[in-house]
């Protein structure tokens, strides 16, 4: 059976920090996080997301979720 393609979510905090003026370093502090943690999330390479720390980064940034997160489609869309 083939892999369907159903798209990816999409971490992105770095345009959220600019908007808002926030530091990787006051992140860090405001939701007690360890580098490698807050590194992964500033990459977008976490694969394992923690809806809590996802809450914490959006408070101490000061935005919504739909600013640090988004959608991406499949470039081809298989039909189901």
């Amino acid at each position: 059976m083939d892999m369907i393609d159903y798209g990816k979510i999409i971490f992105d905090i770095k345009p959220a920090m600019k908007k808002y003026n926030k530091t990787r370093t006051y992140i860090k502090h405001a939701c007690v996080l360890d580098n490698r943690v807050l590194k992964r999330y500033y990459e977008g390479t976490i694969t394992k997301p923690d809806l809590e720390i996802l809450a914490r980064i959006c408070y101490a940034i000061g935005c919504t979720l739909d600013e640090v997160m988004f959608y991406q489609p499949p470039e081809k869309r298989s039909i189901l």
